[in-house]
């Protein structure tokens, strides 16, 4: 069972993103003193949110753990929403539209971890690799490590400026994109030694 595996793969793509935010925002500000302020600042605010993310990929592969059992996932739905960042933030009229959404996008992630789960490797990658076909496997870090969107949807919400909606989603987007672009080639690596 690969559950340790994709537990300690989730919570390295979780850090790799976080870095990835810290260094956007040091660019963002440029690379000098100011960025380094900037960054240092960042790493403060970031913290909460880093330890908010950590738990979050404990809850969701603890989720994907009882889909494979057939056990009750209510606590984990409820610990998910607890500790996630948007959701925390919310304060908008939408907030049971955003549960909603929140909640199907925890039950996709488990359904599309739940064969890694139980695989019967130790190794999060060969796992992926027999479970998904490339494009699949793809397909699933794209959908699940793309979640500026839903800070997007509900920026009014969530900021209390336009301007800084636009900075935080921007940092986020530009992230993201770094953690998939390094996930992409991840990927293609283990399909190549995988034989596809």
């Amino acid at each position: 069972m690969t559950e340790r595996a994709v537990r300690e793969t989730y919570a390295e793509l979780l850090e790799d993103a976080t870095a990835e935010m810290l260094d956007v925002v040091a660019a963002e500000f440029g690379g000098g003193l100011t960025g380094r302020i900037a960054r240092s600042g960042a790493k403060r605010v970031t913290r909460e949110l880093k330890r908010e993310m950590q738990t979050q990929g404990t809850v969701v592969v603890d989720y994907a753990a009882a889909v494979v059992e057939g056990a009750p996932t209510d606590a984990h739905e409820r610990q998910f929403l607890r500790m996630n960042p948007v959701y925390r933030r919310y304060d908008g009229p939408r907030q049971g539209e955003l549960e909603t959404e929140l909640l199907a996008h925890l039950a996709d992630l488990g359904e599309d971890l739940a064969p890694l789960v139980a695989a019967p490797t130790d190794d999060f990658w060969a796992a992926l690799a027999a479970e998904y076909d490339r494009e699949t496997a793809i397909a699933l870090f794209e959908r699940h490590f793309s979640r500026a969107k839903t800070f997007t949807e509900y920026r009014e919400g969530l900021f209390p400026s336009e301007r800084l909606g636009d900075r935080v989603i921007a940092i986020v987007e530009k992230g993201e994109e770094r953690v998939l672009a390094d996930v992409r080639e991840r990927t293609a690596a283990a399909y190549e030694t995988a034989g596809e």
